[in-house]
C-alpha cells in the first residue's frame, strides 16, 4: 500500500493551514471586486443585531450576515483595496481565538475572476481576517499596518449599520 500522507501535506500547505499567506493576489485582475457591511455584533450588540436581521435584507458568507447591497466603493479606495488585500504580507498566521466575544466580521470583500469567487471577512475587532474559496475557509491574524489601513480605509462607508444602543457593549 502506498503512503498517502505527502499529498496531505501538500494540501495543507495549498490550503493555508500550515500557517502560509493566503493567495490573495487575483484580487489585483479581478472583474469585480464588491464591499458588504456586516450587521452589529451578534454578541455586544443583540437587540441590535436581531432587529437589523429582522428588518433590513441580508446575504450570508461563511456564515455570518451583512446587508445585501454592496457599498459603492470610490474608484481610488477600491484601487487601495485590492492592493491591500493582494498583498500576502498584509495577513499573518492565525495564532489563537482572541477575548473580543467572537470573530465578527465588520466588512466582507468579494471579488470574482470568472467563475473564480474569493471573499475576504475582516474583523476589527480581533484584527482577523477569513478568506473563503472553493469550500474551504482559512483564518488569518491581520498585520498591525495593513489592519489600521484597512480601518481607515473602509471606516467612512460604514452605511447600514446603526451606531451601537446604550446597552450595546464595548
Amino acid at each position: 500500500m502506498k503512503r498517502q500522507w505527502p499529498i496531505l501535506v501538500v494540501f495543507l500547505a495549498v490550503t493555508g493551514c500550515s500557517g502560509g499567506r493566503p493567495e490573495t493576489a487575483t484580487i489585483r485582475r479581478a472583474e469585480r471586486v464588491s464591499l458588504y457591511e456586516g450587521l452589529p455584533h451578534q454578541f455586544y450588540e443583540t437587540e441590535l443585531f436581531k432587529k437589523e436581521k429582522l428588518e433590513k435584507p441580508t446575504v450570508e458568507f461563511g456564515g455570518d450576515l451583512f446587508y445585501r447591497d454592496p457599498v459603492d466603493l470610490k474608484y481610488a479606495d477600491k484601487a487601495e483595496l485590492r492592493d491591500l488585500i493582494g498583498n500576502p504580507d498584509s495577513f499573518q498566521k492565525f495564532v489563537a481565538e482572541k477575548k473580543c466575544g467572537g470573530f465578527h466580521p465588520d466588512y466582507a470583500v468579494e471579488w470574482r475572476n470568472d467563475a473564480d469567487k474569493w471573499i475576504c471577512l475582516i474583523c476589527f475587532g480581533c484584527g482577523e481576517a477569513k478568506i473563503l474559496h472553493d469550500k474551504v475557509e482559512t483564518r488569518f491574524d491581520l498585520e498591525m499596518k495593513a489592519r489600521k489601513q484597512l480601518k481607515a480605509l473602509l471606516g467612512p462607508y460604514r452605511k447600514n449599520r446603526p451606531e451601537k444602543g446604550p446597552n450595546s457593549g464595548p
